[in-house]
């Protein structure tokens, strides 16, 4: 009985040492990824968006690798490349849509 009454246990400090290791190690490969992708200024755009909104630059790295991969990036993406690129990125998401009903 005391098997049910037992509360989950907390990760053990091996489990999260190991958790940060893994997150370090996935960002150290996107940086390297995105060096090899973009040109100086365009990696600089993209540390400062990585500072303001990860979940944009989550989603930039996303579509810079896709690109890379299906071979349609020839040479270093510029700034002003990058530029472009997150002006679609922005507007695909889609912002809620408020209406007010009067009586």
């Amino acid at each position: 009985m005391s098997d049910q009454n037992e509360q989950p246990q907390a990760p053990r400090p091996s489990d999260r040492m190991e958790a940060i290791r893994r997150k370090q190690a996935e960002d150290m490969q996107k940086r390297q990824v995105l060096k090899s992708i973009l040109d100086d200024a365009g990696y600089e755009r993209m540390s400062n968006i990585r500072i303001a909104n990860s979940a944009m630059y989550d989603r930039l790295i996303q579509v810079l690798i896709q690109l890379a991969q299906s071979g349609r990036v020839s040479g270093k993406i510029s700034d002003a490349q990058l530029k472009t690129l997150l002006d679609r990125v922005q507007s695909q998401r889609h912002e809620p849509n408020i209406t007010f009903k009067r009586k």
